[in-house]
């Protein structure tokens, strides 16, 4: 029993480290693109959603 209790707590760790790596490259993507809005206009807005886009969906 207490053998499964470790395990879970290692599962919910790796978990919740999953979840806030996820939150945070959506977070760091959003200010990317808020950044290219307020210093360079559209084109690297673009480039920069691109990147967001490429890192979100290759990290899940």
């Amino acid at each position: 029993m207490n053998e499964l209790m470790g395990i879970g707590k290692v599962f919910i760790q790796w978990g919740a480290m999953i979840i806030a790596f996820g939150l945070g490259t959506m977070a760091a993507g959003s200010v990317l693109i808020l950044l290219g809005k307020i210093f360079c206009g559209k084109q690297i807005d673009q480039a920069l959603g691109f990147v967001a886009n490429y890192i979100n969906e290759n990290v899940r």
